[in-house]
């Protein structure tokens, strides 16, 4: 299966009509994943949060059966124990809740923290062994875990465990906090600001739009041959 990422939207509403520019070009994208973070925290306008949401519902109506992650951002406004909301612009709470539950009914609910597919792991921060033994209330010692289960276990986790650090929302990659690597998993997650979609251990690292001087680039990821394929933000392919 191949599966186009779009990494931390960040309010850059164009990230969605790229997508689409893409999507429409290449017949063999079988599917999308937004890795979360749609809005943003500072001073925005609520005009600026109703342009970048109005446009995900759009492209969540175009193509219903794309993969939505929430992002840490999301999450502060639509759940205020996942982050102290003080940064936030608190006008805008009402406008991203009221849109989030549109985006939601359009998308029957299927808006979760973390899709697995063949070998690949989805989220918006990373999935570590930390986390892994806390979803299962067990220390991991080598074994080897059933890959759906966790799904399903981490996508029912409540809030209040998603508001760790170590969480699929909050992870961030370091050498001291290594990332889950049973089974020969690749994980694909954005959070983590870089200036160039990198490989740290098994994780490919995408967030190339929150970075000055950035190469800003989506992907393109082969669940079967585990190949992956680099677009810049244009939907042309880099030679």
């Amino acid at each position: 299966m191949k599966i186009l990422v779009i990494p931390d939207i960040h309010m850059k509403s164009f990230m969605f009509e790229t997508a689409d520019k893409i999507l429409k070009g290449r017949t063999d994208i079988n599917n999308v994943i937004i890795l979360g973070d749609i809005v943003d925290r500072g001073e925005k306008s609520v005009k600026a949060y109703k342009v970048v949401l109005k446009k995900a519902v759009h492209f969540a109506k175009k193509h219903p059966n794309a993969y939505w992650i929430y992002g840490n951002h999301d999450l502060s406004y639509l759940y205020q124990e996942c982050e102290d909301c003080s940064e936030h612009y608190d006008a805008a709470t009402q406008t991203v809740r009221e849109y989030f539950d549109k985006l939601s009914a359009v998308l029957n609910n299927k808006i979760s923290y973390i899709k697995i597919i063949d070998d690949f792991i989805f989220s918006h921060a990373g999935l570590c062994d930390l986390f892994v033994e806390s979803a299962f209330n067990q220390k991991l010692n080598g074994q080897n875990v059933d890959l759906t289960a966790l799904e399903n276990k981490i996508n029912a986790s409540s809030p209040l465990l998603m508001s760790t650090q170590a969480s699929t929302i909050w992870y961030r990659p370091n050498d001291m906090f290594l990332p889950f690597t049973q089974d020969k998993c690749f994980q694909v997650v954005g959070h983590s600001p870089v200036k160039k979609i990198t490989q740290w251990y098994n994780m490919i690292l995408t967030d190339v739009f929150t970075v000055e001087e950035s190469e800003p680039g989506l992907i393109i990821v082969d669940t079967k041959s585990k190949e992956i394929e680099l677009i810049d933000k244009f939907g042309k392919m880099e030679s």
